[in-house]
């Protein structure tokens, strides 16, 4: 399915919808709607196109490409290595509102002077003081030599976006790319102005070749994709995972600032202070001990907050789920440490609404740490805060890091089951930690202490391998019995 907007990431509905855009679409799950068996995948009108073109059009065979469609407005998507780039949000490619003119009239989404204003169908007529109702008619009198209907607008947005992007290939598609030579004549002309050409090599400057089969032919393909050799249930799961991996993908500065305020803890022989109740564990243990990891991180798993035994039963999860949002616990769990800067604090919460995970974070800051949350940022924000103030984990943190996963956490639609299976925080949480504790191992290195890091036998051989979890471990134990020196002492813990 095909449609204007921003999809959403999980590509079940229509996220986002331009003001007086059908408006009815935003939201809507198409596969509820019509009551379908298989997933029912959503997205933007111009990425569809673009994926179009690509497989049976004007880019078939580029793996650098970019298509503009003129038409009212003007959309737009980018193929980068052969991949469509959708962003974090799910807008690359909105050319529309790229600013040409900052004085003048603002597009639809706010932008002075953006390209679909100064080119678009939409404001021809006003453009042109009525003398035109159309582009078509517009181009054609630039080639009369009607320089109000000069085409170096455009020129100058393809030069800024080939700037930005390098395609190999340009695309016009839409109403206004069938204005033929009366478009393409004059675009050359100011191409040759205003485009920079590095070794002499000029973009292509196409027109689309599919019409209007090529938003369909791109949903089908992007269909294709998603179901893989073998559709069905493990199928669509796995292919929401690499939405995840997208979604972390995506948080390059949030990760790199995440392992500075890390590293730096490590690097002053203090630690860095993990936390999570419930399955968010299952992240504290990725952060240490185990194969991989190295000395520097404090896991702090409460076994009263996770069930370790029968699921019903004496520590079952009833009980854990009572307690990790009763107020005053986590003030409770920190009074075991002595915690300071330089220090520093990963919480983990899927929902960041829970009791303990928000108080253990605000326990930290009140000592002076700085926080970084791990949250299922859309779960998040659809949850309830059973925090006394409401507030939620990334309220009180200093760096917000996204798993990926929906709401309720859970990925997979099933025909006849009612509610969603299969969680993703799992999955996002760990790729998240993983990638801090890389980057943070990077930093150890640079600065001239590298991480003792515990290795398996198979890569070292047993006794290195030996010999790297002693130290480790030993190194651990240091660090660990800073945390103990001033309980109880004047400036201490409590």
């Amino acid at each position: 399915m095909a449609a204007p907007g921003v999809a959403a990431r999980d590509g079940r509905a229509v996220a986002s919808m331009p003001a007086g855009k059908l408006a009815g679409l935003q939201g809507l799950v198409w596969q509820e709607a019509l009551a379908a068996r298989a997933p029912v995948r959503v997205l933007n009108d111009a990425h569809a196109a673009l994926l179009g073109e690509a497989w049976k059009g004007a880019a078939a065979g580029a793996r650098d490409a970019v298509l503009l469609t003129l038409g009212t407005g003007v959309g737009g998507a980018i193929l980068s290595g052969g991949r469509l780039l959708e962003g974090h949000l799910g807008r690359a490619g909105h050319f529309g509102h790229l600013c040409l003119d900052p004085d003048g009239r603002a597009s639809i989404a706010g932008m002075p002077g953006g390209l679909e204003v100064v080119v678009g169908n939409g404001t021809v007529a006003e453009r042109s003081g009525g003398r035109f109702r159309d582009t078509r008619a517009l181009v054609a009198a630039h080639l009369a030599g009607d320089h109000d209907a000069s085409a170096v607008w455009l020129a100058c947005a393809i030069a800024s976006i080939v700037n930005a992007v390098d395609p190999e290939v340009v695309i016009l598609g839409g109403g206004v790319a069938l204005a033929g030579p009366a478009l393409f004549d004059p675009l050359a002309r100011d191409l040759d102005r205003v485009e920079w050409r590095p070794l002499g090599r000029a973009v292509r400057i196409v027109p689309a070749a599919l019409g209007d089969l090529a938003g369909a032919l791109g949903a089908a393909r992007r269909a294709m994709e998603a179901a893989g050799p073998s559709a069905g249930p493990a199928a669509e799961y796995l292919q929401r995972c690499h939405g995840l991996v997208e979604v972390v993908a995506a948080q390059q500065g949030p990760i790199a600032r995440a392992a500075d305020l890390f590293a730096g803890a490590i690097l002053a022989g203090r630690m860095v202070h993990v936390f999570g109740s419930g399955h968010s564990r299952i992240m504290v243990e990725e952060t240490w001990p185990r194969y991989g990891s190295f000395p520097g991180f404090n896991p702090i798993v409460e076994l009263s907050l996770t069930h370790h035994a029968p699921v019903v039963g004496a520590n079952g999860q009833r009980q854990a789920m009572f307690l990790e949002n009763v107020p005053g616990l986590a003030e409770r769990i920190l009074r075991n440490f002595d915690i300071r800067p330089p220090d520093a604090a990963l919480v983990v919460s899927s929902s960041g609404c829970n009791v303990v995970s928000v108080e253990m974070a605000e326990g930290f800051r009140a000592r002076g740490l700085n926080v970084v949350a791990v949250v299922s940022r859309r779960h998040c924000d659809a949850s309830r805060s059973r925090h006394p103030r409401g507030l939620k984990l990334p309220d009180v943190s200093d760096v917000v890091l996204d798993t990926g996963a929906p709401p309720g956490d859970a990925m997979v639609s099933l025909p006849g089951l009612t509610t969603p299976v299969s969680p993703g925080s799992t999955v996002g949480g760990c790729l998240l930690v993983n990638a801090v504790k890389a980057e943070v191992a990077a930093r150890l290195v640079r600065a001239g202490h590298p991480p003792t890091v515990l290795t398996a036998p198979a890569i070292v051989g047993a006794e290195a391998s030996e010999a790297l979890f002693e130290s480790a471990y030993d190194e651990h134990a240091r660090r660990l019995a800073r945390l103990y020196a001033g309980l109880g002492s004047k400036g201490g813990a409590g």
